[in-house]
C-alpha cells in the first residue's frame, strides 16, 4: 500500500505564505491552486511543501548553486501557472478543529500560458469504514468513501482520505468491507456545502475507476 499519487496543474490563486509546522517538518509554504475542471467549474487545491527541500530549479531559477531555501518561495506569484506533483495527505487544523486535505509536493514546475489543466490521483489504500451509499434528489447514486492511506511524515501512523464515487462505480463501491484494499483512480476536487447557515469546504477524490487488490 505505497502508491500514493497527485498530478495537478493549475494557477496559483495567491502567492505561497508561511505555514505552520506541520507533523515537525519545518519551512512549509502554503499556497492554494486552482485547476478547472471540463466542465469548466475550478477545484481550489491546498498545496504545502518544505522551502528547503524543492529548490527553485524547477521553475527556471539559475544558477543551481545560488539557490536558498526561499528561491521557489520568490519565484511562484499569484497567477503563476504551475504542475505539483507529490502525495495527498490531511492534518488537523488547530484554528477549526477540523481535517484539512493537502496535497504534499514532491516537484513543482512552471507552465506555459495555455497549457492544459492537469488534475490526476492514483492511490493504493485500505477502505477504512462502512461506505455510505446514497441516491441525489437529482436522482444521481453516490458512494461515500474513507479511505486509509499511510502518512507521508511518520512511519506506522497513517491519515484518512474522504472519497466519492458516482453511478455504476458507486453501486460496486457501496459492497466495500471495511480493511478491504483496494486501487482508485480519481481526481482530487472541492464542494461547498451547507451547514447550520455556514458554507463550508470540503475536499475529496472523486474516483473515476476502483478495483480490489490481493
Amino acid at each position: 500500500m505505497e502508491l500514493n499519487t497527485i498530478g495537478i496543474a493549475g494557477t496559483v490563486a495567491a502567492a505561497p505564505e508561511k505555514h505552520r509546522n506541520v507533523y515537525g517538518q519545518e519551512n512549509i509554504y502554503a499556497m492554494w491552486l486552482d485547476t478547472a475542471r471540463d466542465s469548466g467549474i475550478a477545484d481550489r487545491i491546498l498545496v504545502l511543501f518544505q522551502g528547503n527541500k524543492i529548490n527553485g530549479e524547477s521553475l527556471g531559477a539559475y544558477p543551481p548553486d545560488a539557490f536558498t531555501p526561499e528561491d521557489l518561495v520568490e519565484l511562484i506569484k499569484e497567477g503563476s501557472r504551475i504542475e505539483v506533483t507529490g502525495q495527498i495527505q490531511t492534518y488537523k487544523n488547530r484554528d477549526t478543529g477540523r481535517t484539512q486535505l493537502f496535497v504534499w509536493a514532491a516537484y513543482v514546475a512552471a507552465l506555459p500560458e495555455g497549457s492544459q489543466q492537469l488534475n490526476n490521483v492514483y492511490l493504493n489504500a485500505e477502505v477504512f469504514r462502512v461506505p455510505t451509499y446514497r441516491e441525489t434528489p437529482k436522482g444521481r447514486y453516490i458512494t461515500d468513501l474513507a479511505l486509509v492511506v499511510p502518512s507521508a511524515f511518520a512511519e506506522g501512523y497513517t491519515c484518512i482520505i474522504p472519497g466519492i464515487a458516482w453511478g455504476r462505480t458507486a453501486a460496486w463501491a457501496a459492497y466495500l468491507e471495511p480493511g478491504v484494499p483496494v486501487y482508485l483512480e480519481g481526481r482530487l476536487q472541492s464542494r461547498d456545502y451547507m451547514k447550520e447557515g455556514q458554507v463550508f469546504t470540503t475536499w475529496e477524490v472523486s474516483v473515476s475507476k476502483i478495483t480490489t487488490k490481493e
